[in-house]
């Protein structure tokens, strides 16, 4: 294809072929997991105190613990995991996006939990729930919240 004719991809957008878009993805993929791993501590450690020590329920428990990983997994994400595609956090179009997501990610938590309580313990429960979420999470945040276009 003549040079005049070729399209140059906006900053930050990930290309989707070649060993470039590979590594980035695979980059990006490992960041995810390592942020992930301090949301799960940071929601493991809410919901071990809140159904620990407190009368809350353990899907109530679920939500506002997950709520805190996902309000760290936001801010790590945008800064440290997608920050290659330039993304401005305080968009609103953003948030809502990620609060979309976190609401399907939340269901498929609360779901696995109520599944696998009933027939383990509840921690290991939990553990099984985030391994369900991570998947499904990365996709959806990937495509959805930290796509490649620019936002204003």
């Amino acid at each position: 294809m003549p040079a005049r004719l070729r399209s140059v991809p906006p900053a930050g957008a990930v290309p989707l072929g070649g060993a470039t878009a590979r590594a980035t993805r695979l980059r990006e993929m490992l960041l995810f997991a390592g942020v992930g791993v301090v949301n799960t501590a940071v929601d493991l450690l809410a919901f071990t105190l809140l159904v620990t020590f407190t009368p809350v329920p353990p899907l109530a428990a679920n939500t506002l613990s997950y709520s805190l990983g996902a309000l760290n997994s936001y801010l790590l994400n945008g800064r440290l995991t997608f920050r290659s595609r330039q993304v401005r956090l305080a968009s609103l179009s953003r948030v809502l996006r990620f609060v979309a997501v976190n609401l399907a990610c939340l269901a498929v938590s609360l779901a696995s939990l109520a599944v696998l309580s009933g027939f383990m313990p509840l921690l290991a429960a939990k553990l099984g729930s985030v391994v369900a979420t991570f998947a499904f999470g990365y996709v959806l945040n990937s495509l959805v919240v930290y796509g490649s276009r620019p936002e204003g």
